[in-house]
């Protein structure tokens, strides 16, 4: 199993999403994040998702999402990309030791805080979703209170875009 990411570039209409996830839901693909925007050209949205799965399964899903009327595009983001996430980490403080100890954590990822009190911090990480895990991962022995995620985000390294054909881009009308 390996996790994939997949642009799907469809038309900005409504119920789109929903079919989509239809479309997961009756072949019982299991879908680990997923995000959504609007594109460099108005009319158009792209779906990013994430999923484990093996190479079988990500070939039938691709076969299936370019018969999907809406779906003007799909290409695979998982190798030669650039992936982010956003993550918001609240945390209780239990003392100032405690408080320096999640300070230096906030360094060493590179993340921001974003609100600080006597009691509680809110930090931000933007990162790979590993690095984020990881992340959690060290905070997990803190006062872990809420965690919001959103899904992952890529796009095709510089040296690998071929003009948007790797993004499932090369349908858009210009």
């Amino acid at each position: 199993m390996k996790t994939y990411i997949i642009s799907i570039l469809v038309v900005d209409e409504p119920g789109v999403l929903s079919k989509l996830s239809g479309l997961f839901l009756r072949r019982g693909f299991n879908i680990d994040t997923i995000a959504v925007g609007s594109t460099e050209k108005k009319g158009f949205s792209r779906v990013m998702i994430s999923l484990n799965c093996d190479e079988k399964t990500i070939y039938q899903l691709e076969k299936q999402l370019t018969k999907s009327i809406d779906v003007v595009g799909v290409s695979d983001l998982s190798e030669n990309t650039i992936s982010r996430e956003l993550c918001l980490v609240k945390l209780d403080i239990k003392n100032q030791k405690e408080r320096d100890e999640i300070i230096n954590y906030v360094n060493l990822f590179k993340a921001k805080i974003l609100e600080i009190g006597k009691k509680k911090i809110i930090i931000e990480i933007t990162e790979e979703p590993n690095k984020i895990k990881n992340f959690i991962e060290v905070l997990s022995d803190y006062g872990l209170v809420k965690i919001a995620r959103t899904g992952t985000i890529a796009i095709k390294n510089i040296d690998n875009d071929n003009n948007g054909e790797n993004n499932g881009d090369k349908n858009i009308p210009r």
